[in-house]
């Protein structure tokens, strides 16, 4: 059989195609055994029933198709974990609620939100390319050896959640049917979709389980020694650069200022709670120690009231002697109607 034109396509596990194709179509038994070595040192994600299939070369297109629109698949995940953004929400149509687009009401950002045609056109295409990916397999594995995946069936499952949530929006959607339509699954089932997608790791022994990956995330996170985390990734693929560059940027930059905008935010907040808690006893205090002075609730205090508490205040408090001159400009100041009579506020008792 004619070996296919082999492509620098990869995997979703980042085996090259052409690596593929020496194991399928290679005649020479060394060269195709040092395939499978290598294939076997790659862990890659290859079904390995594939191998044992009688016409193995029969079925071999469409596992090399398969992997060729890797980047159709990937591009695709992507594109539904963006509708989620730009998808208007349910809640938008309800005309007791604030409007949606009211960009001061809900920090929503600059992103305009889809027509609802545009969004049901965007979802179709996406959900028809995403039967197409779960489904394909099913072309080169069979159904007995498809189905045996618990994954699979975990994928054909959500898929047909999926498709229903569609349907009923779009009835929603059209002038007839449904009328409200409450919630929908299908924002929730596209990040499971996309888990289940990148759940393979591209190195093994690199990110064995959740807990090193979440050391190294820190690791990454908080910019310390940080090479030792991306470069071993970055000489396995120069595509995970982006990740990393992407990372550092959202969570060094954004999500390090956004946590401390939050957290100065609410000390700012519980600061002037404390300050105005504060004042609000000193006050009271104060307005104690003006009714104790002022023992024939006349409202005002008289210049030997004032003088004896400034003398008694001396006990209590460091305060410079103050001579009868300068007391009378104190007391001038308090008497602002010069009838004698200091009306002294209560913020005016506090000294010191």
């Amino acid at each position: 059989m004619t070996r296919p034109k082999m492509m620098g396509t990869l995997n979703a596990l980042a085996t090259p195609v052409n690596v593929i194709g020496d194991i399928f179509y290679e005649t020479d038994e060394y060269k195709k055994a040092a395939a499978l070595v290598n294939l076997a040192n790659d862990e890659s994600g290859m079904p390995l029933e594939i191998l044992d299939i009688p016409n193995i070369q029969t079925v071999a297109k469409f596992y090399i198709n398969y992997i060729r629109f890797y980047i159709i698949w990937t591009l695709n995940y992507f594109a539904l974990i963006t509708l989620n953004f730009f998808e208007k929400p349910l809640w938008c149509s309800n005309p007791s609620k604030v409007s949606c687009s009211n960009r001061h009401y809900y920090y929503l950002g600059g992103l305009p939100y889809l027509t609802s045609p545009g969004s049901l056109a965007f979802e179709s295409v996406t959900f028809v390319i995403l039967v197409v990916h779960i489904l394909f397999p099913i072309l080169y594995e069979g159904w007995s050896v498809y189905w045996k995946n618990h994954v699979n069936k975990l994928k054909v499952i959500l898929l047909l959640i999926l498709a229903a949530d569609l349907v009923v929006y779009t009835l929603y959607l059209s002038p007839v049917a449904i009328d409200t339509l409450p919630f929908r699954i299908a924002p929730y089932l596209r990040v499971v979709f996309f888990i289940l997608y990148i759940r393979y790791t591209l190195d093994a022994g690199f990110v064995p389980s959740v807990s090193p990956v979440l050391e190294l995330l820190f690791v990454l996170f908080t910019t310390s020694n940080n090479p030792d985390v991306w470069i071993p990734a970055y000489n396995s693929s120069r595509w995970s650069s982006l990740f990393f560059v992407l990372f550092v940027l959202l969570g060094v930059y954004f999500l390090t200022n956004l946590v401390l905008a939050v957290v100065y935010e609410s000390f700012e907040c519980g600061l002037a709670k404390q300050v105005s808690e504060k004042d609000q006893k000193k006050e009271k205090i104060l307005r104690r120690a003006f009714d104790v002075i002022d023992d024939y609730h006349v409202g005002y205090l008289n210049r030997g009231q004032c003088m004896s508490l400034l003398i008694n205040l001396k006990d209590y408090r460091t305060l410079p002697n103050i001579s009868d001159e300068e007391f009378e400009l104190i007391f001038d100041t308090l008497d602002g109607s010069h009838d004698f009579k200091a009306v002294v506020k209560i913020r005016k008792l506090e000294i010191g």
